[in-house]
């Protein structure tokens, strides 16, 4: 399985798999923890951050596709799947 565009010369368009997307995140990650956007942005191979972002909805949901530990950059859950106390919304 290939984590990086075939044809590249030929094709300006390529859409990764999530199974590829996936599979570049197993690789490009450290010790089972998601890697973070600069990371993914650095890696040489898969899709930039931005692409597995849109694709999966989120980096938190990303990392739940492929079995990665994920940690909000601002310490705490992702604001998507957040649960928030009462006093918290109040």
């Amino acid at each position: 399985m290939s984590t990086q565009p075939r044809d590249t010369e030929e094709r300006t368009d390529y859409e990764y798999t999530d199974e590829e997307i996936v599979d570049a995140l197993r690789r490009i990650a450290v010790n089972g923890q998601m890697p973070t956007m600069d990371e993914i942005n650095r890696a040489p191979i898969g899709p930039c951050a931005a692409t597995i972002y849109n694709r999966f909805g989120g980096l938190g949901d990303a990392a739940a596709a492929a079995g990665l530990a994920y940690e909000h950059p601002r310490g705490g859950p992702s604001g998507r799947n957040r649960q928030y106390s009462d006093e918290e919304l109040l």
